[in-house]
């Protein structure tokens, strides 16, 4: 049996137990989005539930005013404190203070002042305007209140403390959950919805206040300790991340704010079903992105430069691990999926489900390698990336939903993203002086086979064994859903470990996962050689 010796905790317990609690946070979010969109779906409707997600995609393009500052907390407190040079950290923690509370008027103004132009944009139905101009205000006040709350998080996350971060995001999703049931059971509707978020954020504000004074006593807040060289270091290093922020907007929620134009408010929650189920692809890979980056920056203040590449071939070769046989599984099981999920009568999800899933799954693989470029302080490879993507994907998603219409944005949006996710790798691999094909063919090669290999026996289960699964009943697509993934794991595990995907050193790493590091030790690691 491969014994594991003990060694003194480091870079990879840092990057472990982080990523252990990004996972518990990650997943407890995804569990309450996935136990509580049916239910908003049936009480709201399909219309309302439009504008809901509407209002959600209008949040993530007012972050385009943050100029790329929310990553700089993290690379800089993270490079301070390795320095001790704590001053500096608490003149990033009151500058960026400032900046948001400017920010945050000037944001508020705007909105206040075009949201009736909004509402006529997405075509909201006159029945709803009071309810989509009531959340949509109240919102972007919440939207700028809740900023403040990254320059709290910036500290947890730069000193590594993800636990508290995870804590509060666990305690949000709860109450989240709770409000959601409590509030359309009382029949509040939408704008129940908006009230509730505010009410969970001031709790949320002073959970974040609490944790960050903890772990650093030091933390100290006066407004005129703002430095105009200390933003002017934060925006210097958050212009090109602000690039990667604006086409990671186009990648992900460009398509929302053109279908409701193009094709209408309703058509608006077939595709945000699609996207949920999909980002869970990309998201639960790139937990480890999160963990790494303070990690790097911290081993790069050390000029500790050989560990890099080698961070990254694991951080690849652990994300697709997750990532691929999941598309894979996905893609063949999308009907069945969205069935279990919501009922019948959304079969123009699975279809989306099925197109956008692989343009997710290429860009959750360079997160490995934008979590190593800002760490090291080179960002102006993802932005590069970054504006392929922006620029093919703005084009792309107008002509094709223009022309073919609701499925031509999701067509538009993986063309771009598999382009720009294809640069990406080849400019890194340059970077790194490394080949990009011997690259492909050590990380990519065999969970590819193994991926396809266990999709097309299930796609011959359920077309010719389980044949009435698909017309069933919720619960039981549910248990075929289930069963089936259960056992694509275990035969992608035994092929994985059969032909000797996964490396010795893999047990060091995996051995102190809880729970999956003794599974792992006792069935896993005494069969690799």
């Amino acid at each position: 049996m491969l014994k594991v010796k003990a060694k003194k905790k480091g870079f990879t317990d840092k990057v472990v137990k982080n990523t252990l609690f990004n996972s518990v946070g990650k997943f407890f979010s995804i569990f309450v989005t996935f136990i509580t969109t049916p239910y908003i779906i049936a009480v709201l409707g399909k219309e309302l539930f439009g504008v809901w997600a509407v209002f959600g995609v209008l949040t993530q393009y007012f972050n385009l005013l943050d100029f790329g500052i929310r990553p700089s907390f993290v690379k800089y407190v993270s490079h301070y404190n390795t320095k001790k040079q704590y001053i500096k950290i608490n003149q990033i923690v009151n500058t960026g203070l400032v900046f948001y509370l400017v920010m945050g008027v000037i944001l508020v103004g705007i909105v206040f002042l075009v949201s009736h132009w909004l509402i006529n944009f997405f075509n909201v139905p006159l029945e709803y305007s009071a309810d989509a101009l009531f959340v949509i205000r109240l919102g972007v006040i919440l939207f700028a209140s809740g900023n403040l709350l990254s320059v709290f998080s910036g500290v947890m996350l730069g000193l590594q403390r993800m636990e508290y971060q995870n804590t509060i995001g666990v305690i949000n999703g709860a109450l989240r959950m709770i409000a959601i049931f409590s509030v359309l059971s009382l029949g509040f509707g939408i704008r129940g919805l908006i009230i509730s978020n505010a009410v969970i954020l001031v709790i949320a504000f002073f959970l974040n206040f609490y944790f960050a004074k903890r772990i650093f006593p030091k933390l100290s807040f006066n407004l005129l300790k703002f430095r105009f060289s200390t933003f002017k270091q934060l925006l210097g290093f958050g212009v090109n991340v602000q690039v990667s922020q604006a086409a990671s907007l186009v990648n992900f929620q460009l398509d929302r704010i053109l279908i409701p134009h193009y094709v209408g408010i309703a058509a608006v929650s077939f595709y945000d079903l699609g996207i949920k189920i999909s980002r869970t692809v990309r998201d639960f890979p790139l937990l480890i992105r999160s963990a790494l980056m303070p990690a790097v920056a911290e081993l790069y203040a050390q000029k500790k430069f050989d560990k890099i590449y080698n961070v990254f071939l694991k951080v690849s070769r652990y994300s697709l691990l997750v990532g691929m046989p999941v598309a894979f599984f996905i893609f063949f099981n999308a009907k069945l999926i969205m069935l279990a999920w919501v009922g019948s009568g959304f079969d123009e999800a699975a279809i989306i489900l099925q197109i956008i899933v692989w343009g997710y799954f290429i860009n959750m693989m360079g997160g490995g390698i934008t979590s190593i470029v800002q760490g090291i302080g080179k960002p102006k490879y993802q932005m590069r990336a970054a504006l392929i993507s922006f620029i093919l994907n703005l084009v792309l998603s107008i002509v094709f939903v223009i022309k073919f219409g609701f499925y031509g944005a999701a067509v538009g949006t993986v063309i771009a993203m598999v382009f720009s996710g294809i640069y990406y790798q080849i400019s890194f691999q340059r970077l790194m002086k490394r080949s990009f094909f011997s690259f492909l063919k050590q990380v990519y090669l065999k969970p590819l086979i193994f991926s396809l290999a266990l999709s097309v026996l299930l796609w011959g289960l359920n077309h010719f064994v389980i044949t009435g699964a698909i017309n069933a009943n919720r619960w039981f697509a549910l248990s075929v859903i289930l069963g089936e993934f259960i056992l694509f794991v275990l035969l992608f595990t035994i092929m994985i470990v059969k032909f000797n995907y996964l490396k010795k050193e893999d047990a060091e790493i995996f051995s102190k996962i809880p729970l999956l590091g003794r599974f792992y030790l006792k069935l896993v690691a005494p069969f690799i050689k």
